[in-house]
């Protein structure tokens, strides 16, 4: 049931981000070719900037979701009812808290701008909606974290796929009209709180309990504040890890390149998006496993989970290496393009950001929360300590390798600290299939990348088709040959046959 809950997640989830993403890059274009990249370069910012100040929930919301596996396992209403009413008055405050530290930091916006001028005026509105439509999520959208953890994610993806056509629609219709940049953010900000309003609707008549109210007894308050106190410090240090390569790219290098890198950052966060959806389908089914499996049963599951990422991620990297380029020139024109190195950092810390999920998702479970958040605050100095050194230095490129960098021994320390305190195992062979697989992966990134160099059609649009084919053809063939006879491929290869079939008999019906 786990597995077909998480297929159900994953196809609903897909149709979603993929729609998403077509209609993301139609909204990028248009913002491009009307408004600049003065008007694309200020949303990649600030958008950074409230990411940053609304610090992923300070913990709230991991530290809830701990909570909710085992009294959805044992269909506990009683206790959830208390879990989601002390949830409910949390994300008040952190709106509050968001707001109140949003406002101090706006005088202070203009000293992020480097190298372009804007009216302070007009920057400091649009900070203040981009803070606005943050807060206002946070009193609707704590309810998703139910149906996420109770395994129900399909129902959130169907509500965002009919939202996000009203907003893209709303979006150009206003853009185009308009031509003004803040009437478009004003557009998009009033569709999202409409969104969440019909998702926190969607949970109400699934759980009709919610409308009860009773106080969770004290001392599982004073627990759970325990394990946010630890959440918030790693989300914190999360945060400053993911989340400030465009802030540190506009002050290093200037806020006209956040521009540029935006145009392929745009590219990767989507293709991420897509595949992360693996992980988040199956983030209540990791959490039903943690409560009632055995630790060799998670290790498997890690394992294969970690293998799949690899899978679906080896192909995607090697496909953006090759195709962004000509990508980037049909959307926005060739004075966007960038070096190779640089596209080849981006990639590196993309594949490291998928396929280190399943690791993050069982240590979110895991309940380690003391103890991992000292790995993420060493991670978060070392991000900003190498970022800052090599962005003197190299730009872009030295910035992208301060999180490369951080991503690598994050990876390693969470992966002792799991096996250690959790799992009770030895590491060795997640360790190994770790390394095998990112070995695996450049050899196909360098492989495609140099065939890629060699086949060079005139048009764009051929060097799409091409590109794809040959970073397609590498990935599958290398995979294919260097881990056919392993037991995770065994089990994709399975997998995916009953999946076939299952379609087959139900097409057959």
């Amino acid at each position: 049931m786990r597995t077909e809950k998480s297929i159900r997640n994953i196809v609903y989830g897909e149709v979603n981000v993929i729609l998403t993403v077509l209609l993301s890059m139609v909204t990028r274009t248009a913002l491009v070719r009307i408004l600049g990249l003065s008007a694309v370069s200020l949303n990649g910012l600030f958008t950074e900037v409230i990411s940053v100040l609304s610090l992923a929930e300070l913990g709230v919301g991991s530290a809830i979701t701990y909570n909710l596996y085992k009294p959805l396992s044992e269909q506990d209403e009683q206790k959830l009812t208390q879990l989601m009413w002390f949830y409910k008055s949390a994300y008040r405050l952190i709106a509050g808290f968001i707001l109140g530290a949003g406002l101090c930091f706006l005088p202070f916006v203009s000293c992020l701008i480097k190298d372009a001028e804007f009216d302070i005026g007009y920057l400091r509105s649009v900070y203040v909606i981009f803070l606005l439509k943050t807060v206002g999520s946070y009193f609707f959208s704590y309810k998703r974290t139910l149906l996420d953890a109770d395994q129900k994610m399909y129902l959130i993806s169907a509500a965002n796929t009919l939202f996000r056509v009203i907003t893209v629609v709303s979006n150009l219709a206003v853009l185009m009209l308009t031509h003004n940049f803040i009437a478009y953010l004003l557009s998009d900000v009033g569709v999202t709180l409409a969104n969440n309003a019909a998702v926190a609707h969607i949970a109400d008549r699934q759980y009709p309990f919610l409308k009860k109210k009773d106080r969770l007894p004290t001392e599982e308050r004073n627990r759970i504040f325990a394990n946010m106190k630890h959440l918030f410090i790693g989300t914190l240090s999360g945060k400053i890890t993911n989340s400030t390569d465009n802030i540190l790219i506009s002050v290093l290098v200037g806020t006209l390149q956040v521009g540029l890198y935006s145009n392929y950052s745009l590219i990767i966060s989507n293709v991420r998006r897509i595949l992360l959806l693996i992980p988040d389908a199956a983030a209540g089914s990791i959490g039903n496993l943690a409560v009632s499996e055995s630790r060799e049963r998670c290790h498997q599951v890690l394992c294969r989970m970690t293998f799949v990422l690899y899978l679906v991620t080896s192909f995607c990297s090697a496909c953006i290496l090759c195709m962004s380029d000509p990508f980037v020139e049909i959307l926005f024109g060739r004075e966007y393009l960038m070096d190779d190195i640089l596209k080849l950092s981006f990639v590196v810390n993309f594949f490291y950001f998928v396929v280190r999920e399943p690791l993050w998702r069982m240590m979110m479970v895991s309940g380690l929360f003391a103890k991992d958040k000292n790995i993420s605050i060493l991670g978060s100095s070392i991000n900003l300590v190498v970022s800052v050194a090599l962005g003197l230095k190299w730009g872009i490129l030295g910035i992208m390798l301060g999180t490369t960098c951080t991503l690598i021994i994050q990876i390693i320390l969470k992966t002792r600290l799991l096996y250690r305190e959790f799992l009770h195992l030895d590491r060795t062979y997640y360790q190994r299939l770790l390394m095998k697989t990112s070995a695996a992966a450049l050899a196909g990134l360098l492989i495609s990348r140099f065939l890629c160099h060699m086949v060079i059609p005139a048009s764009p649009y051929g060097r799409l088709c091409v590109y794809f084919m040959v970073a397609g053809i590498v990935s599958v063939s290398l995979n294919t040959a260097l881990f056919y006879k392993t037991e995770e491929f065994g089990y994709c290869r399975n997998l995916a046959g009953r999946i076939i079939m299952k379609y087959v008999n139900a097409k057959g019906k």
